[in-house]
């Protein structure tokens, strides 16, 4: 699908179905861009929604960061549980507008979240959603995967101490699979990790 492809799609859709009766929305491998995932987001504007997974897997959706932001603070993300952005070239911006979201409570609901393969996610990212969990916001999150990116051992550092310093955390799957740290580093850290985490640790 191209831009054009989902403008004529939602149109359609908005026209001759009921579009926020929609509980599972994927989209992968498609040519379209932010232009796509803003329109995608203000056809259901404000209004209540049904969709509980989200799913955008290898499409080239930078600058999309506004348009999620407004969509993930709307009624239409509240009973929103699975959010993935895999492969998505997500930009330092658009990943701290989902942290925005999420500090203004949005998506109440979400339990998973995957940015796996976007290179920006590092360790500043790391420390940032950490922090918007540690406000108590994304209540009911319990799984994060980060796979595929550019975390270091800085990063790594981070998710011990908040372990560490939140022993009863509500998440239990952590996936940091194929980042910026040597085997050695990897398995040390996993070592670490079983000690003080109750949940799935895989790196």
């Amino acid at each position: 699908l191209t831009d054009a492809d989902m403008d004529f799609l939602l149109r359609f859709m908005r026209r001759f179905s009921r579009i926020e009766r929609s509980s599972r929305i994927a989209f992968c491998g498609n040519a379209f861009t932010a232009h796509a995932i803003e329109a995608y987001c203000s056809v259901l504007g404000d209004v209540g929604s049904a969709l509980q997974f989200l799913s955008i897997d290898s499409c080239t959706i930078s600058g999309c960061g506004r348009a999620f932001r407004r969509f993930l603070c709307s009624p239409a993300a509240r009973q929103l549980e699975v959010l993935v952005v895999r492969d998505c070239c997500l930009t330092q911006d658009d990943l701290e507008l989902l942290c925005q979201a999420f500090e203004e409570d949005g998506c109440p609901a979400l339990e998973y979240l995957q940015l796996d393969g976007n290179s920006e996610v590092g360790d500043a990212f790391v420390d940032r959603l950490l922090g918007v969990i540690e406000k108590e916001h994304l209540k009911s999150l319990s799984g994060l995967e980060l796979a595929y990116t550019s975390i270091t051992v800085t990063g790594l550092k981070r998710f011990v101490q908040y372990v560490e310093e939140n022993p009863y955390t509500r998440l239990w799957l952590i996936c940091l699979k194929k980042i910026c740290v040597s085997a050695k580093v990897a398995e040390t850290y996993k070592e670490t990790m079983k000690q003080i985490f109750h949940g799935t640790f895989s790196i």
